[in-house]
């Protein structure tokens, strides 16, 4: 495109601009991406565990109402044989303890709360707004064992932290048996 002696040059995403007859096209320098809060995938130096391989799974219904976590529903479900939860590169981590020790993590995101959002000022700002008024919801699927004993959710970009109520898969304890008694006697005629 020619515009009074300039040419406008599209290079890669960004818009350059150079005179006419320079032998060099003008390149533009793309911003530096601001630092993340949080690291998003595991760390090198704490390693997630290897991801459990099993038949059964949770399917958690999350919502985020303005910056908090509430968990919907919880229903226990089952694959055809026994299979492995695909990971992918999220905000959230949902962390499988068994007691103290770790046994999964499976990381998520919410719709309009990616990391990817805040890679410069102006969309760290514009995510912010958002995040502050933001209703959303998301379904996860999570491995499942008996031997899991809590499941936290964790932000990363907040470093916040939720519980998921356990309660509606743990069995019912049964009610003790009542003591039998000998039956009262009944009052007989008098004599």
């Amino acid at each position: 495109m020619n515009l009074r002696g300039l040419h406008i040059v599209f290079l890669g995403g960004i818009l350059t601009t150079c005179a006419l007859g320079s032998p060099r096209l003008a390149l533009a320098r793309r911003p530096k991406p601001p630092k993340l809060s949080g690291q998003v995938g595991p760390s090198k130096v704490n390693r997630w565990p290897k991801p459990l391989i099993t038949r059964y799974y949770l399917v958690l219904n999350l919502r985020y109402d303005r910056e908090k976590l509430t968990q919907r529903s919880l229903q226990r479900k089952r694959f055809g044989k026994k299979r492995r939860i695909k990971r992918i590169a999220g905000r959230f981590l949902a962390k499988l303890y068994q007691g103290k020790r770790l046994v999964d993590v499976v990381p998520f995101n919410f719709p309009l709360l990616a990391p990817a959002e805040n890679f410069t000022r102006t969309g760290h700002r514009i995510a912010r707004r958002m995040e502050a008024n933001l209703r959303t919801a998301t379904r996860l699927k999570v491995p499942w064992k008996r031997s899991i004993t809590r499941i936290e959710i964790h932000d990363i970009g907040t470093a916040r932290r939720w519980k998921i109520n356990l309660r509606s898969l743990r069995p019912k304890p049964r009610p003790k048996p009542r003591p039998k008694t000998p039956p009262k006697p009944r009052p007989g005629p008098k004599p």
